[in-house]
């Protein structure tokens, strides 16, 4: 009876773990695109997933993107040194940006959006 008792519970934890993703269960998350501000939007962007490399003190390859003006810098920047060109290749790409993943889709159509939008300091 014990172990009967035992296999059930063992069966119940099995059974209750499951991996759920937010998106897929709830397919509705929005991205609005058409008011892009630089404080609110583009700002965490950079700070979450480039500044742990780009800021501090001593920034990898000596850029820092922390401020508007070291953002734009590199928006304005040609060939392979520009942001979206980093940012919109695909996994894998050893010069994707940032390293070892690729910003959702949601991040990089708002950056995109900023740009078209004359990348304003709002």
């Amino acid at each position: 009876m014990k172990k009967i008792f035992f296999l059930l519970i063992i069966m119940l934890l099995v059974i209750s773990c499951a991996y759920e993703n937010q998106n897929d269960l709830f397919n509705e998350i929005s991205c609005d695109t058409l008011d892009v501000q630089f404080e609110r939007d583009i700002l965490p962007i950079f700070a979450y997933n480039c500044q742990s490399c780009h800021g501090g003190p001593s920034p990898s390859v000596y850029l820092s993107l922390e401020t508007y003006d070291q953002i734009i810098e590199r928006i304005d920047a040609p060939g392979i040194s520009g942001i979206l060109n980093r940012i919109e290749r695909n996994e894998g790409d050893i010069l994707l940006m940032p390293q070892g993943y690729k910003l959702q889709n949601c991040e990089i159509n708002k950056i995109k959006s900023w740009i078209n939008q004359g990348y304003m300091n709002n």
